[in-house]
């Protein structure tokens, strides 16, 4: 399945957002509820058909320390260690916390 989600990486964005999900523990219904968005619009954006909003990413990585450099380039771990604070997180987790 080709698709245009992806920055050239090996894994499809929607691909790890499944890989994260199930990381947690959660179903659809409970990670989408996480995330702050419909399970159905999460449904959508986990098979590739829609893309996931910026809300929803600052929800996993500055709430739940899953990190921006995994989740785009394939660097490093997927979670940063529990106790990360704001002013551990790397530039790109700030770009997306909101004012």
């Amino acid at each position: 399945m080709e698709n245009n989600s992806t920055t050239g990486n090996t894994v499809p964005l929607e691909t790890k957002l499944k890989i994260i999900r199930k990381a947690l523990g959660l179903n659809q219904r409970e990670f989408s509820k996480l995330l702050g968005m419909s399970q159905p619009t999460y449904s959508r954006s986990e098979d590739g058909s829609s893309e996931i909003c910026s809300d929803a990413l600052r929800v996993l990585f500055v709430e739940h320390g899953v990190s921006p450099s995994w989740y785009f380039l394939e660097v490093g771990p997927m979670f940063y260690r529990e106790s990360t604070s704001e002013k551990e997180l790397d530039d790109s987790q700030l770009i997306l916390k909101k004012d």
